[in-house]
C-alpha cells in the first residue's frame, strides 16, 4: 500500500481526490509486487487490469474532445470535421506511448511505483513502458473511482497532458518527420564525408521553456527558443520550425551553388551582389552610397543590407571605393546565407 504521505502528493498532483484509497495504491501496484504481496499473504491485485480501461477511457476522451473542438453541424445534420488522417495524427500524438511516459516523469509520479524487490533492483520505475502504463492506470483507477464520470477524468487527463488544439498536432509528428528527413541528409552526408545533423532540445530551466537546435558535428546551424514549459510540445513545435528551416535553407544552398564565390572580384562584386537578389539569397535590394571627403580627398562608400550590417571602404577613385564595399558585403551575406541560428531563421538580407 501507498503511505499516507505519498497519496496526498499524488491526490494534490492530479487534482483529484480518491475514494478509494485501496484502489489508487491498486494503480501503482506493479505485477511483479502483487505476486509478491499475494506471496504474503495480500490480494495481490496490480494495475494491469486498470491499464486496460485507462488506455480506452484515454482514447475516447481525446476522440470526444477533438469531436467537441473541431466539428461543426450544418442545419441538415452533416457533420463537417478534419480529414480522417490529421483527425489521426491528433489522436495519435496524445496518445504517443513515450509522450505519456515524459508527461509522468514530469509530474514525478514515477517514483511511487510499488515495485518488486527484483523490479526495484533494476529501477523499473524509471522505465519508458512502466510510466506509460502508469498514465493508463490512473486514469482507468479515476474512472472506477468517480463512478465513470467522464467529466471528472477529463479534467485530470487535461491536466496530466496539457491538452491543446494547435494545427501542429494535426499533422503526422514533426519530429518523426524531422528525424526522416533528417535520415535522408545524414545519409547523403556520411557518404559525401560531411558530418551528421543532430536534433536536441534544450530545457532552459527555471520555467523558461525550451529551445530547439540542430547541430552539424560541432557547429550550431539551428537555434530557435520555444514559449513552452512542455518537453514533448516544445519539441514538437521546435521541429517544425526546424523543417522550415531546412526546406528553406535547402533552396537557398541551393541557389548558392550557381555562384562560385571564388570567382568573385572588385571587377564584378556589384554584378555578384545583384546576382545573390535575384536569386532571392538576399531579399531586399543594397543600399550603396558614395560621399567624397574634402578632408581626406577620399571617396567613403557603404554597402547597407537588410539586416542592418553595413560595410564601409574608402579609395581615391569612386567607383573602386564602391567595389570595395560591395565585395565585402557580397562576402558576409555570402557566407551567412543559409545559416538559422538566429531565432530560428535562414539568414536572409
Amino acid at each position: 500500500m501507498l503511505s499516507k504521505e505519498a497519496i496526498l502528493e499524488i491526490e494534490k498532483k492530479l487534482g483529484y481526490e480518491f475514494k478509494s484509497k485501496a484502489l489508487l495504491s491498486q494503480a501503482f501496484s506493479r505485477s511483479s509486487y502483487a505476486e509478491e504481496n499475494r506471496m504474503h499473504g495480500g490480494k495481490g491485485l496490480s494495475n494491469e487490469q486498470l491499464e486496460f480501461y485507462g488506455d480506452s477511457v484515454l482514447n475516447y476522451i481525446i476522440v470526444d474532445e477533438v469531436s467537441i473542438e473541431q466539428t461543426t453541424i450544418d442545419e441538415d445534420g452533416n457533420v463537417h470535421s478534419r480529414n480522417q488522417e490529421e483527425l489521426t495524427n491528433f489522436v495519435s500524438f496524445w496518445t504517443d506511448k513515450s509522450m505519456l511516459s515524459r508527461k509522468m516523469e514530469e509530474l514525478g509520479l514515477n517514483k511511487y511505483l510499488l515495485l518488486s524487490k527484483g523490479d526495484t533492483i533494476q529501477n523499473v520505475s524509471s522505465n519508458r513502458s512502466a510510466k506509460e502504463d502508469l498514465v493508463e492506470s490512473i486514469i482507468g483507477a479515476i474512472w472506477f473511482d468517480s463512478n465513470k464520470d467522464l467529466s471528472i477524468v477529463k479534467k485530470v487527463v487535461y491536466k496530466i497532458l496539457n491538452l491543446s488544439f494547435n494545427d501542429i498536432y494535426f499533422k503526422k509528428n514533426r519530429f518523426t518527420v524531422l528525424k526522416e528527413k533528417l535520415d535522408k541528409i545524414n545519409s547523403d552526408n556520411k557518404a559525401k564525408g560531411i558530418p551528421l545533423i543532430v536534433p536536441e532540445v534544450i530545457n532552459l530551466g527555471d520555467n523558461e521553456g525550451f529551445a530547439f537546435a540542430l547541430h552539424q558535428g560541432s557547429e550550431l546551424i539551428f537555434y530557435k527558443e520555444i514559449d513552452n514549459n512542455d518537453y514533448h510540445l516544445a519539441q514538437a513545435e521546435g521541429a517544425e520550425y526546424a523543417l522550415n528551416f531546412l526546406m528553406e535553407n535547402g533552396l537557398i544552398l541551393n541557389a548558392k551553388k550557381s555562384i562560385d564565390p571564388s570567382s568573385v572580384n572588385l571587377d564584378n562584386a556589384n554584378n555578384k551582389l545583384m546576382q545573390l537578389l535575384q536569386l532571392k539569397i538576399i531579399t531586399v535590394k543594397p543600399d550603396q552610397i558614395e560621399v567624397f571627403d574634402y578632408s581626406t580627398n577620399l571617396w567613403n562608400a557603404t554597402c547597407k543590407l537588410g539586416d542592418g550590417s553595413v560595410f564601409t571602404s574608402s579609395d581615391k577613385f569612386r567607383a573602386v571605393a564602391k567595389k570595395k564595399a560591395a565585395l565585402d558585403a557580397f562576402n558576409y551575406a555570402y557566407g551567412m546565407a543559409g545559416k538559422g541560428i538566429i531565432n530560428g531563421q535562414t539568414s536572409k538580407f
